[in-house]
């Protein structure tokens, strides 16, 4: 299996980022030193703070390049609302009115080089849906 790191976002530093809202569900920000981990059908994976998702024509949560979001969320083709809280539970309501809970986002968070799956204990990691941050 290989292995790809990549900080595939729009800068290299946070420090004079702010963030703007886009009212896009998939917009799926991260604060702290957090990580996604995305991963492809061949079996390489990569993380990153890349916080755009898209719904692949399978249903499936992915990233512009087709990575998928670990794990899988798939989103069935009946919803009319996704809703992702803030411990990064992606929930969807569809059009029938039920709410359904598609499972939880995996976040990494680096240490002494090496990534940990920090998901249901995020200390100073947010997540915040339809925003992103932008360099100024």
């Amino acid at each position: 299996m290989k292995f790809y790191y990549a900080l595939l976002v729009f800068f290299s530093s946070f420090t004079s980022a702010r963030i703007v809202e886009t009212k896009k569900p998939f917009d799926i920000l991260l604060t702290g030193d957090a990580y996604y981990k995305l991963f492809h059908i061949d079996g390489d994976y990569y993380y990153t703070k890349k916080h755009q998702f898209f719904i692949s024509p399978q249903g499936y949560v992915v990233d512009k390049l087709g990575y998928k979001l670990s794990p899988l969320i798939y989103v069935p083709l009946a919803t009319s609302f996704i809703e992702v809280t803030k411990d990064a539970i992606v929930w969807a309501y569809l059009e029938n009115g039920e709410k359904i809970n598609l499972g939880g986002i995996d976040i990494y968070k680096k240490i002494n080089g090496y990534y940990f799956n920090i998901k249901g204990i995020l200390k100073d990691e947010r997540v915040y849906q339809g925003k992103i941050r932008l360099k100024d």
